[in-house]
C-alpha cells in the first residue's frame, strides 16, 4: 500500500492506528476498485453482455484484480479470528454478491436467492482457483467455466 501511494512505509504508521486499520483500508480500496471497473464498462452493452463483462471483472484475469483477490483471501482468513477484519472483508464480499445479483437481473428472469447464492459461490471459487493454482488454472480456464455456467 505504501509503495502504491509512493510514501515511505513509516508514513503508514502515522496514517493508521494499527496493521488491522491498514488491512481494513485495503478492503475498502478493493471494494472501490471493483465499483470503478463496473462504472467504467461501456454504457451500450446489452443485458447479457453487461452481465458477462461484470462477472469477468470479478475474476483475477490481470494483475490488479489478482492482487485484490489475494488481499481478500488473506484478510478474509485473518477475519476468522478478528471481527473488525471480518467486517472489512465483508465489504468486498458484499460487493461481489451485489454484482452477481445485478448480473442475474441483467440476464433476464429473476432466478431468486438460490441462483444468486450459487453464482456468488462460483465466482468466489473461480477466483480462488485461478490465484491458488496459477500454473494449472489460467484466466482463460476461468472464463470458459463461467461461460459454460451462464445462460446463452
Amino acid at each position: 500500500m505504501a509503495a502504491e501511494a509512493q510514501i515511505p512505509t513509516s508514513s503508514l504508521y502515522e496514517l493508521f492506528s494499527s496493521q488491522d486499520a491498514v488491512r481494513a483500508a485495503v478492503m475498502r480500496e478493493v471494494t472501490d476498485r471493483m465499483g470503478q471497473r463496473l462504472a467504467a464498462m461501456p454504457a451500450d452493452l446489452s443485458g447479457q453482455q453487461w452481465a458477462r463483462a461484470a462477472l469477468r471483472g470479478l475474476l483475477p484475469l490481470n494483475p490488479q484484480p489478482r492482487q485484490e483477490v489475494i488481499a481478500t483471501l488473506y484478510i478474509g482468513a485473518l477475519g476468522l479470528h478478528n471481527p473488525d477484519l471480518r467486517a472489512a472483508w465483508r465489504l468486498a464480499d458484499d460487493a461481489v454478491r451485489e454484482t452477481c445479483r445485478r448480473a442475474l437481473d441483467a440476464m433476464g428472469p429473476d432466478g431468486g436467492q438460490a441462483q444468486q447464492d450459487q453464482l456468488h459461490v462460483v465466482i468466489d471459487r473461480l477466483a480462488r482457483q485461478v490465484v491458488m493454482h496459477d500454473h494449472q488454472r489460467s484466466p482463460d480456464w476461468a472464463i470458459a467455466v463461467l461461460d459454460r455456467m451462464l445462460p446463452a
